[in-house]
């Protein structure tokens, strides 16, 4: 099996990361800069600090201080340490550093740039934007923003350009925003950047994010696969493994591709976390070699689960008894395990509180009992505690 606990990419940049600092080389440019160094006052970064909705759409919003953010792509902790005053109460910070934001390239060279998410929930800085950044071929910027109602915080989205306008799909967004049985789709129009909602009938995928999204030859079809799907608070995150069509003329969804794949999951039956991202942290201190975060990691281990886990459990919890194949890790997908069986890939995702199991395939009902047993038994002995086992 291909060890579950260690992605050489991330590995080898965490590497580099901590003797970077460990040895005070701190980068210099990124962080270090002042807002002096760049024509700003104090004054002017405090009346653009914060991000803002749009009061009409669109509302242009062009300024100096964004203008430095999208240049410099400097986060906002960085950005309020070149200001040399402390915000950390004071609400999120605008930056530019974002991810699940889109970049779509016009004919004309311009660059388009929808939405994204600065920093997780928990930081204070977190915030997700419902703006739009024009790059234009001369390098000059153009930024628009936008009433809430009528474009919504958005990131994960997909963005494909039909014509003049960008056609925008689905949104991971704020938790207390999202619909588990609507898909948010919106078009950008790219000759004086108002944005519409464009209101769906059909069988569509629900709250889809991550996905991909293609313009097909007739060109008004867009084909929508992969991504996560949002069910309900209640629910975890389930990965999109059918193909959806809309019909742009019709605003139509239609189920396109069914895979009737089998899936299941495991959860703590006190629906605890299941400490597996902890226990990959400790293998991945021991083998590089870090033996001061390798015994706190596991002291800390030993407090929250009452005793040191079986190393041997967590590398054997993706071999099965039965003839398998481990395949290579994918690209930035370090929480994902792959074998094959008969042919058939098989799929492992951890998450915080539960395992999902995906069979790309048919495999024969004796080998998908062996699966899931097999597992189910594994994660009970390995964290001590009674695990259930649900079909998605």
């Amino acid at each position: 099996m291909q060890a579950p606990f260690i992605n050489p990419k991330w590995h080898s940049l965490l590497m580099e990361f901590t003797l970077t600092y460990k040895e005070g080389n701190l980068p210099k440019g990124r962080m270090m800069e002042k807002l002096v160094d760049y024509g700003l006052s104090q004054e002017l970064f405090e009346e653009w600090r914060k991000p803002r909705e749009g009061t009409k759409n669109p509302t242009k919003a062009n300024n100096p201080v964004w203008n430095w953010l999208i240049k410099t792509k400097l986060n906002a902790w960085a950005a309020n340490r070149a200001s040399e005053h402390n915000y950390y109460s004071e609400g999120a910070t605008w930056s530019f550093d974002r991810f699940g934001q889109s970049i779509t390239e016009l004919p004309d060279g311009r660059k388009i740039y929808i939405g994204g998410e600065h920093e997780d929930w928990y930081d204070p800085d977190f915030y997700i934007y419902n703006d739009v950044v024009v790059e234009n071929i001369d390098g000059s910027l153009d930024i628009y923003t936008y009433p809430k109602n009528e474009f919504p915080a958005t990131d994960s989205h997909s963005a494909t350009l039909v014509n003049d306008e960008i056609i925008i799909i689905g949104c991971l967004g704020y938790m207390h925003e999202r619909s588990a049985n609507e898909t948010p789709v919106f078009a950008l129009d790219t000759r004086n950047f108002s944005i519409r909602k464009i209101e769906t009938t059909g069988s569509n995928p629900g709250w889809i994010f991550k996905h991909n999204s293609t313009l097909l030859e007739d060109g008004k079809t867009l084909l929508i696969c992969q991504g996560e799907i949002y069910r309900d608070p209640g629910s975890s995150l389930t990965e999109n493994i059918h193909e959806w069509n809309l019909d742009l003329s019709s605003r139509t969804w239609s189920l396109f591709k069914e895979n009737n794949w089998s899936r299941w999951q495991y959860i703590r039956v006190d629906k605890k976390r299941n400490f597996l991202w902890e226990i990959c942290q400790l293998i991945w201190n021991k083998n590089a070699g870090w033996k001061e975060e390798y015994e706190q990691s596991l002291k800390k281990l030993k407090n929250d689960l009452g005793y040191s886990p079986d190393l041997q459990i967590f590398k054997s919890l993706y071999e099965p008894p039965l003839d398998f194949k481990s395949l290579p890790e994918q690209e930035d997908d370090y929480k994902q395990h792959r074998i094959l069986i008969d042919n058939v890939v098989v799929r492992y995702k951890e998450e915080s509180r539960e395992v999902q199991v995906t069979v790309e395939g048919y495999l024969p009902p004796d080998t998908i009992a062996i699966l899931k047993q097999d597992l189910l038994e594994k994660l009970s002995s390995l964290v001590k505690t009674q695990w259930k086992m649900l079909d998605i």
